[in-house]
């Protein structure tokens, strides 16, 4: 569907202007895949990385509470996956078909 796509467009554009303003690095893997039901993407950098809960308790997460908003308006989930100075990995999912679940569900 085209909401779909688009969302999942802007998931890949929010994390590539992150990694450009934060992650300190001159390369960037995305991933690109499709089952039957989901269309999943993931950007990982060998970057700065950086602490979770020291970004959300700042105030200043709004990139990535953005990108899980996005995401769960398409039913689908995202999960950030980082560490100081060892880069990040963001993989999202979302249906094709409209049923996927989101973690913890």
């Amino acid at each position: 569907a085209p909401e779909t796509e688009t969302g999942v467009y802007r998931i890949v554009q929010e994390a590539l202007t992150n990694v450009a303003r934060h992650g300190h690095v001159d390369e960037v893997t995305v991933r690109l895949w499709a089952t039957d039901d989901v269309l999943g993407v993931q950007v990982e950098d060998h970057g700065a990385g950086f602490d979770p809960d020291a970004v959300l308790g700042t105030g200043r997460s709004g990139g990535l509470a953005g990108l899980r908003e996005r995401a769960a308006l398409l039913n689908g989930h995202l999960t950030v996956e980082t560490h100081p100075g060892r880069g990040v990995r963001l993989t999202a999912e979302v249906p094709l078909n409209g049923s996927l679940r989101r973690p913890g569900e």
